[in-house]
């Protein structure tokens, strides 16, 4: 919330593990960082990327999770998710609909 006052946001948390990255996002997920445009704009663009999916594979874990986070303005990257969803993190943060992101250094990569 510090951040957001100060319109330092949006931030790339660099983590040295995937498990690190859950339990940091896990620490502040109950954070909204978010406007209702900004929320109806992420879902949208996640909608489509996501469409590309199976149904069941749109229902793992891994996808409802981030789903829920990304309403927020929250995000992981690291090497544990599905490609499409680091695509859709790298591209949400880009335009600032990821306001907090906790990363691996394949974030870097992905967005090199």
């Amino acid at each position: 919330q510090m951040l957001q006052k100060k319109a330092m946001l949006p931030v790339a948390i660099f983590c040295f593990s995937k498990k690190r990255c859950d339990s940091c996002t896990a620490q502040i997920s109950s954070l909204d960082l978010t406007t209702a445009n900004e929320k109806h704009q992420a879902h949208v663009f996640l909608e489509k990327v996501l469409s590309r999916l199976k149904d069941a594979d749109r229902q793992l874990p891994q996808i409802l999770r981030l789903r829920d986070l990304i309403r927020r303005g929250l995000a992981v990257h690291h090497a544990g998710l599905l490609p499409v969803m680091k695509e859709a993190v790298e591209m949400l943060f880009c335009q600032g609909y990821i306001k907090v992101l906790f990363c691996t250094e394949t974030f870097a990569m992905g967005v090199n």
